[in-house]
């Protein structure tokens, strides 16, 4: 499904057609779109947004987020997967702290259910990152 352009969120680049890509829920999900673009609570500063579309009608649930929340959401993503494997992190600017100790198996158990569609989308997100950092001082 395209992504829709005639709301708040101003798209400038998206991936159309999400729900293919959706993990463990494609092709079975709300979230039809993903987005980069103006931000909806203000013009000036740019936000990813996710399109959910329930009943046919883009969804107020719709999540929109700063680039530097989507940053460290990945950050704390792949620390609390370490922490619950029980491997030490490397030191970041986040301190990722465990609210419930006696659940952090939970995190490594999902992901390790999961490692099939999660993996693939790390390694993808790794030689981006690699291709990135290598091309980050011409931008």
């Amino acid at each position: 499904m395209p992504t829709p352009t005639h709301l708040a969120h101003k798209p400038i680049t998206s991936v159309d057609d999400y729900s293919q890509h959706d993990g463990i829920y494609a092709n079975n999900t709300d979230v039809q779109s993903l987005s980069i673009g103006k931000a909806q609570y203000d013009g000036n500063e740019i936000s990813a947004k996710v399109f959910r579309q329930v009943n046919g009608k883009w969804s107020r649930q719709s999540e929109e987020l700063p680039l530097h929340r989507i940053f460290d959401l990945s950050t704390t993503t792949l620390k609390s997967i370490l922490m619950s494997a029980n491997i030490p992190q490397p030191i970041t600017t986040l301190n990722v702290s465990a609210i419930q100790p006696n659940e952090l198996q939970s995190i490594l158990s999902y992901y390790k259910a999961n490692r099939n569609i999660l993996l693939p989308k790390l390694q993808e997100l790794q030689i981006l990152l690699n291709y990135f950092m290598n091309e980050e001082p011409k931008l």
